[in-house]
């Protein structure tokens, strides 16, 4: 067996700052169906972390991360799943301005405050640690925090918080409601510093830079004909409301028309977000800066991805109807945790996507059960379900033309961040856009990690290797290994090419 370089995860942008996103947790299958996309309920307690370049990255559904209850930050960083939807601001519904929206997932950033003479977060903690070992910490610090829930930021003493970005939040200095926004529930958070080289991680600036986030979901119920929005849904329509695109953000009967304005920007807030931000070097605060080329991936077929690697069940087609180039596919969505490459492109991972359009494994429930006559009989051909329906929050839309395919998602997305969301991989040169990663297969993809070298590179004569995690009941870790090995000196779309063929393994843990 060929031993491959050890696994190696990202660790903080700088030791002197830390990214989180507040939102919910990347759900599996241990929850209901409507759990998994947001239940009518109070969001569970479930939680989940990853990492992503230069971050560490914690979604949860509260908002406990941050100490001396710190509401300088404008209180932005709010919880994601409360039905305590504050949306009687002005007593008009539909007349809420989105910056005054409560609660709202967050993207928040913790620095080190230079008085406490620390050099680093690390070094900050282990000391406070120490005072509490040796019975020394002062009377009027707290150290840990106690455990609390509340929809602002608490933070120990000696960080500083800032609220990089929330949703609604533009991105650009278009402000229309179909303008580049910040989107739902955010997961997977990646630095890359400007002026990095070589490999992303631990290279570039770290006071200012280019960030990619993953938005999941929208947690509640979606409205129908004859009931209305709850839980984060509530804040989606009372967005829309504010633009006058739906009449009555809490009704409870909608028309086709406004189902179709919900449906279509509730794809709009899913996907990811690639946007630069810079430090403020007197206060540390970090901000977006909304002048650069920043950039939405989303749901719809504004975003479009190829699939290599793995034929599909037929042609795609755009959300006008359009039949869409052999391979490629309109949008990506459940967009969970994920990773980031050595050459520098981001891998994100669509986990629940069985919701929205439907699940192609029709033969298998969330609770390990086999469907019988549901395509996986015994001694049968496997048939998956691909046929275009109605299924799914998205396939709801009024207009048949948004729906899609349920083969078209559940993939390992590589995404070439910066260039514009419709260039699918190959489009306009070999090597660059969009690719879904086909030879890795479907699944309920959780996240992503390569195996490298101390310096994050790939190693000479070795070839590609992914470890991913499939999140559901049952669900195992796989390898990826290409077929074809990675050379050093390689260029960029060469190395990409390699993803399109390999063997994927499952790991086995013995006694357990």
């Amino acid at each position: 067996m060929t031993r491959h370089a050890m696994l190696r995860l990202s660790l903080p942008l700088l030791s002197t700052t830390l990214v989180a996103a507040f939102s919910s947790a990347c759900s599996d299958d241990q929850t209901t169906v409507d759990d998994e996309v947001g239940a009518t309920d109070e969001s569970t307690d479930s939680e989940s972390s990853s990492t992503g370049t230069g971050t560490d990255t914690t979604t949860t559904s509260t908002d406990t991360t941050t100490g001396t209850d710190t509401t300088d930050s404008t209180d932005t960083a709010d919880t994601t799943d409360s039905t305590d939807t504050d949306t009687t601001d002005t007593g008009d519904t539909g007349g809420i301005d989105p910056v005054d929206l409560r609660p709202l997932s967050s993207m928040v950033a913790l620095s080190l405050d230079p008085e406490t003479g620390a050099t680093d977060i690390p070094t900050l903690v282990k000391e406070l640690v120490a005072q509490v070992d040796a019975g020394a910490l002062p009377d009027d610090v707290e150290f840990p925090l106690a455990a609390d829930s509340t929809d602002t930021v608490r933070a120990i003493d000696g960080l500083r918080v800032s609220v990089v970005a929330k949703w609604f939040d533009p991105l650009t200095m278009d402000e229309a409601v179909d303008a580049p926004r910040y989107g739902a529930n955010n997961d997977y958070i990646s630095y890359f510093g400007d002026g990095w080289s070589g490999a992303p991680q631990y290279s570039g600036s770290g006071s200012s830079g280019w960030m990619w986030t993953n938005h999941e979901y929208i947690s509640g119920d979606q409205p129908t004909a004859s009931s209305g929005p709850t839980s984060q849904f509530t804040l989606l329509t009372t967005f829309l409301g504010y633009f006058g695109l739906v009449a009555d953000p809490l009704a409870e009967t909608w028309s086709d028309e406004e189902l179709a304005t919900v449906i279509t920007n509730h794809k709009r807030h899913l996907g990811g977000s690639w946007f630069r931000v810079v430090q403020d070097q007197v206060t540390g605060a970090w901000s977006v800066d909304r002048s650069a080329d920043n950039h939405r991936y989303d749901a719809t077929s504004v975003t479009l991805v190829k699939v290599t690697g793995l034929a599909l069940s037929g042609p795609a087609h755009d959300d006008q109807g359009l039949e869409l180039p052999d391979g490629v596919v309109p949008g990506i969505m459940a967009d969970c945790s994920g990773g980031t490459t050595p050459w520098g492109t981001i891998i994100s991972a669509e986990e629940n996507a069985q919701e929205y359009y439907g699940d192609v494994e029709a033969c298998w429930t969330s609770q390990q059960q086999l469907v019988v006559g549901a395509g996986c009989d015994a001694g049968g051909d496997i048939e998956l379900a691909t046929a275009i329906s109605d299924d799914g929050v998205f396939g709801a839309h009024p207009d048949a033309n948004h729906h899609h395919a349920p083969d078209n998602y559940g993939f390992l997305v590589e995404i070439d961040p910066g260039k514009p969301a419709s260039e699918y991989y190959g489009k306009n040169h070999p090597g660059d856009g969009h690719q879904k990663l086909g030879a890795l297969g479907r699944a309920r993809w959780e996240n992503a990690t390569f195996a490298v070298g101390p310096d994050w590179q790939l190693g000479d004569g070795r070839p590609i290797v992914i470890y991913a995690g499939n999140d559901r009941r049952g669900g195992r870790i796989y390898k990826f290994v290409t077929s074809q090995p990675y050379t050093a000196g390689m260029s960029r779309a060469q190395i990409r090419n390699l993803l399109a063929s390999g063997t994927v393994y499952v790991a086995h843990f013995a006694d357990l």
